[in-house]
């Protein structure tokens, strides 16, 4: 795990939630939670590659289906003479 500099400086009239609340979001831009979650459980080099594939396949299909939707509302509209 990287180490995490999210430090809060606490004014005199900071309340203990507005101290936490500005942690937690020290914390987030630190990345803290994230590192937090790869290191949740261990994960082979293999099953990895696994899950990388497969966001890959899941953000290849829906840059897929963006492009057909925007494709199909520009496509002109063909009206067959009654």
């Amino acid at each position: 795990m990287k180490p995490c500099n999210a430090v809060v400086h606490i004014d005199g009239g900071m309340t203990i939630d507005a101290a936490l609340k500005k942690l937690k979001r020290s914390c987030d831009k630190a990345g803290l939670h994230a590192d937090v979650r790869r290191h949740e459980h261990y994960l082979k080099p293999s099953e990895r590659e696994a899950h990388k594939r497969a966001r890959a396949r899941k953000r290849r299909e829906r840059s897929a289906e963006r492009v057909a939707e925007a494709q199909e509302r520009t496509a002109p509209r063909v009206r067959l003479a009654a």
